[in-house]
């Protein structure tokens, strides 16, 4: 969670740089104009921002916090869960930008609707596997940096991977 409000500070940081550029530029748009560029500049940049889960697998808020996205076993997460992570969080925010552009109700609807399961699935969180539901789709978590170590997973080198601990039933 403080993750997240560090993303958003540093979303609203650069937010303020691209509107202190832009009106010293003298870039004036009318207000409703001027209100769907800031919308989709605001989506851009949480989109920007959460791309470094997938570059860097973390994020600013999170490398702050010194902790990272990782497979369930602590192992680095692969590139390809970290899309699919980062698609289920974020495609809420491309589909707001398409709103933006083309201004429909069922895709603000949709969108709408979508981000409520993301932030009801982050709930998911406080289970005891502590894994939001993006993280238990893309075979993810969120461990403290140190804990992520690489394992030698060639065929012969005594590593066989675990699967994940299964809930009391």
């Amino acid at each position: 969670m403080l993750a997240a409000l560090i993303n958003l500070i540093c979303a609203y940081a650069m937010l303020w740089g691209l509107w202190l550029a832009s009106t010293t530029l003298g870039l004036v748009a009318m207000p409703d104009e001027w209100e769907r560029r800031t919308n989709i500049a605001y989506w851009c940049t949480i989109l920007l921002i959460g791309s470094f889960d997938i570059i860097l697998a973390a994020t600013p808020g999170k490398a702050i916090l010194r902790i990272a996205v990782g497979r369930f076993d602590c192992t680095p997460a692969p590139v390809s869960a970290r899309v699919l992570r980062f698609a289920v969080m974020y495609g809420p925010f491309v589909l707001y930008i398409a709103n933006d552009l083309s201004p429909h109700p069922a895709v603000a609807w949709f969108g709408s609707l979508w981000l409520g399961g993301v932030l009801l699935g982050c709930l998911a969180s406080a289970n005891d596997g502590k894994q939001a539901w993006h993280d238990q789709l893309a075979g993810t978590a969120i461990f403290r940096r140190r804990e992520i170590y690489i394992r030698d997973a060639r065929p012969g080198s005594g590593f066989e991977p675990t699967p994940p601990p299964l809930p009391p039933s």
